[in-house]
């Protein structure tokens, strides 16, 4: 039986946090149990005081799951790999910002498959018809203003200067019909 599941980021801030036995006041205290006392030298499985945390790091996320009962550690990351995948397929993607905009989600989901923290059931196909929140998709677009602009050099369809001074048409064939019109847009911008 796992009394927690919750999901930091690499700061140690929470994403996702769900406490199925009631015996912790405040999750950020045990968030932050766990996330001082991270193993260095690279054991995804630890003991403090009563609670033993399993996690796994990816996408720039830990995926934790901590219990007070002696649990098998296969049972732990099993459970987190197949969250980790759950995640993934309804929201399309892993990462921070998937997870920050689809924290409905992912409630719900967690809420479907554990029961008082006691796993119910993972198969997608059954939880396809019980989760009816509906994902937020996150634009891919690099976030910094130097990778947007490289995005923007990297990605550009528009048309070249050379054919807005063609006539409309000089590419045809005589008798061809072709669905191309140009448009010429003219724009002000006001800056205060």
């Amino acid at each position: 039986m796992f009394a927690q599941f919750f999901i930091l980021n690499l700061r140690g801030d929470i994403v996702v946090f769900r406490d199925y036995t009631g015996q912790v006041n405040r999750g950020s205290d045990l968030c932050e149990n766990f996330y001082q006392r991270i193993p260095t030298d690279g054991s995804p499985l630890f003991t403090f005081e009563d609670t033993t945390f399993a996690f796994k790091r990816s996408a720039g996320l830990y995926f934790v799951v901590s219990t007070h009962f002696d649990m098998s550690p296969f049972v732990c990351f099993e459970f987190i790999r197949r969250m980790r995948q759950l995640i993934k397929d309804f929201c399309g993607g892993l990462s921070e910002e998937t997870a920050r905009r689809n924290s409905a989600l992912i409630y719900e989901i967690l809420d479907e498959v554990l029961d008082y923290g006691v796993i119910q059931g993972s198969s997608i196909e059954k939880l396809k018809s019980l989760v009816y929140t509906e994902p937020l998709v996150v634009d891919p677009r690099p976030a910094g203003l130097l990778d947007s602009i490289a995005h923007l050099a990297l990605h550009n369809n528009r048309m070249p200067a050379e054919a807005a001074r063609q006539p409309l048409g000089a590419a045809r064939k005589a008798g061809a019909r072709s669905s191309e019109i140009f448009v010429d847009l003219d724009e002000r911008l006001t800056a205060v």
